[in-house]
């Protein structure tokens, strides 16, 4: 379903190129910040919600495509737990790491709790859309990103007949993926707008990290 979305998004971005007329010299460059929920998944982690401070600047081709790159860094992390009962440890992860790792064999119970923070992302991006009245701008978002997280890692496992053990490990990764989005700029005037959008950062279930999107709300200024 992504890859068909990302292809439909793609489409998008070349018909708003090609039918588009261009912008005057004046109007071409524009920044701007915002703050964004963004949300982390994986299979064998539980969920994490993570508030992050976006930049970006951008350069608009036509009055409907333009091209951007932008930055976020993590403000603060998040706690969660999880728990599996008569598991066989040899065919379960957390965080994506086997609890043979560990030298935890066999089947029984296991609970682990990781605190996961987003060190950062930077990535590059098109968006392509079509004005609504002189203020609504809706548009669809396109392009590439890397991101970057670490996080500590408690698990206490009760192997079926055995005592419990505990262990904890800090881990990193980093991955990219195709990133994809909707969103929508309100004009208040020429050098203001407003901003709302959701964004599919990173969706990998074979990489490093697991699904990265969420919602931002921000600010652009024009030059």
């Amino acid at each position: 379903m992504f890859t068909k979305l990302a292809k439909s998004l793609f489409a998008l971005v070349l018909t708003a190129l090609a039918f588009s007329p261009v912008y005057g010299e004046g109007d071409q460059f524009y920044a701007g910040g915002s703050l964004a929920r963004i949300d982390y998944s994986e299979p064998s982690a539980p969920d994490f919600s993570l508030n992050v401070a976006v930049g970006r600047f951008g350069v608009r081709f036509t009055e409907n495509f333009a091209a951007e790159i932008r930055g976020g860094i993590g403000l603060g992390d998040d706690t969660n737990e999880s728990t599996i009962t008569n598991a066989d440890f040899s065919e379960y992860a957390f965080f994506g790491i086997p609890l043979t790792t560990f030298g935890i064999s066999g089947t029984g119970n296991a609970s682990g709790g990781g605190t996961l923070e987003l060190d950062h992302f930077f990535g590059a991006y098109l968006r392509a859309g079509a004005p609504i009245g002189e203020s609504f701008f809706p548009y669809a978002l396109l392009g590439y990103t890397r991101a970057d997280i670490s996080a500590s890692v408690s698990l206490s496992v009760t192997p079926q007949g055995g005592q419990t053990s505990a262990a904890s490990v800090n881990v990193s990764g980093s991955d990219t993926d195709i990133s994809f989005g909707l969103g929508a700029d309100y004009k208040f005037n020429d050098r203001f707008s407003l901003n709302a959008e959701w964004i599919n950062y990173v969706d990998k279930s074979d990489g490093e990290l697991g699904e990265l999107s969420g919602f931002s709300v921000g600010a652009l200024f024009n030059f």
